[in-house]
């Protein structure tokens, strides 16, 4: 069997390849950009960049309806514009099978928050799938399909920034023969007036049902029994790796990959059977609060940290103590090194000439490397929260400027 060093990302991309994905769309943003990028080189996959990450799942929403294999990639704030068609997918079902990924950004290493979007997948009913490196980037992506149709059910694929760009080994396969499936009219199924709704709903619960008993014995769930059973460890993708590193074989783990629906009857297996729990899991106690909702006593966000990114030095900080053992560290303090525009960046020229005015303007920017203008020695504007804000923002702004008798002009940006 042939195999190469991947990306998550490029792993994603051949997973995707390896399934039978016949349509992509994306809007580019870090974590999540070369997914795309590497699709685009498939002859197979019909892959194109979208205006914004909504048109990019609604185009891979038709795809599914229409019969192809579909795939939608963006980053976790990118999901956010894209909710409007989540949740009504999330209705609706699929014909072939659809997959959404979300790169979350923990740490904030190039996005404006650390928002955990595992809570997407309970919001618009979805299922979600999480692995913890390379290899299971490609095996799940595979499994996201076949459980896709199999439970008529989107589902977001949910990867963050270092199981992204981390690499590692990954056997690859050829893709099997996966047919077009034909397209049927059906309006109760994809019309979404509220008569069709409500009885897509009750639908739905339905077949969370019938997913979450198939998270109970699914293979994406297993338990790690170690010798004794005196700690049990319950925890998701990327924290999976901390976790191992940190306790290794002297704990049990229950490793979830299926997460929404929460395997219930599994978790309240493994819980029974330990003496003590540690919830290990980055962002929000999505996977913790489960754990407590079942009865038992855990030790998760009280310890481990909701902020940035884990790693396994903060783990074993976290729950196990300072370590004798420190990392290596020098007496020499290196310079700070903020990200700047690059050199001949246009837009220099445009925060320079901006400065001249700077008494006479109160600027809103927006998202995008032009951000980089806030910092000295630009000092170019003084709000940015959100892509296109810097457009709309400044109605508001200028309307408060104008009633407390601001002299100031309000200038917004994008690019």
């Amino acid at each position: 069997m042939v195999k190469e060093i991947m990306s998550g990302n490029e792993a994603i991309a051949r997973g995707a390849w390896e399934a039978g994905c016949s349509f992509a769309a994306a809007y580019p943003g870090t974590p999540s950009t070369e997914i795309i990028e590497n699709l685009s080189a498939i002859k197979e996959v019909s892959s194109r960049w979208a205006n914004n990450e909504k048109t990019a799942l609604e185009m891979a929403i038709g795809a599914s309806i229409g019969g192809l294999r579909s795939l939608a990639a963006m980053k976790h704030v990118g999901l956010n514009v894209a909710a409007d068609p989540l949740c009504a997918v999330g209705y609706t079902g699929v014909n072939a099978g659809l997959v959404v990924v979300t790169a979350d950004d923990p740490g904030c290493h190039s996005s404006q928050n650390e928002q955990d979007n595992r809570l997407y997948a309970r919001l618009a009913k979805l299922a979600l799938v999480e692995p913890s490196d390379s290899q299971e980037c490609k095996d799940f992506v595979k499994a996201a399909f076949e459980i896709s149709e199999r439970f008529d059910i989107p589902v977001l694929f949910r990867v963050t920034t270092r199981i992204c760009h981390s690499k590692g080994l990954v056997a690859l396969e050829q893709p099997g023969e996966i047919p077009v499936k034909p397209y049927q009219r059906n309006t109760k199924k994809y019309c979404m007036l509220p008569a069709m709704a409500r009885v897509r709903h009750a639908f739905r619960e339905e077949s969370l049902k019938e997913l979450e008993d198939y998270a109970n014995s699914c293979p994406l769930n297993k338990i790690e029994w170690a010798g004794d059973r005196k700690l049990g460890i319950v925890t998701s993708g990327i924290s999976y790796q901390y976790a191992k590193e940190v306790f290794g074989d002297s704990a049990s783990i229950l490793k979830l990959a299926l997460t929404n629906p929460m395997p219930r009857a599994l978790i309240t297996e493994f819980c029974s059977a330990v003496d003590k729990i540690y919830v290990i899991e980055e962002g929000e106690p999505f996977i913790e609060n489960t754990v407590r909702s079942l009865g038992f006593a855990c030790i998760g966000k009280a310890k481990v940290p909701i902020l940035g990114e884990l790693n396994a030095q903060i783990v074993r900080t976290a729950l196990v103590g300072p370590t004798e053992q420190g990392g290596y560290s020098v007496d020499l303090q290196a310079p700070p090194r903020p990200p700047v525009l690059c050199a001949g960046c246009p837009h220099r020229g445009f925060f320079f000439s901006l400065q001249k005015n700077k008494k006479q303007i109160v600027a809103m920017g927006d998202i995008g490397c032009y951000s980089l203008g806030v910092g000295e020695p630009f000092g170019g504007f003084d709000i940015s929260t959100c892509m296109g804000a810097g457009i709309s923002g400044t109605i508001g702004l200028a309307k408060a400027l104008e009633m407390q008798g601001d002299p100031r002009k309000v200038l917004g940006m994008v690019g």
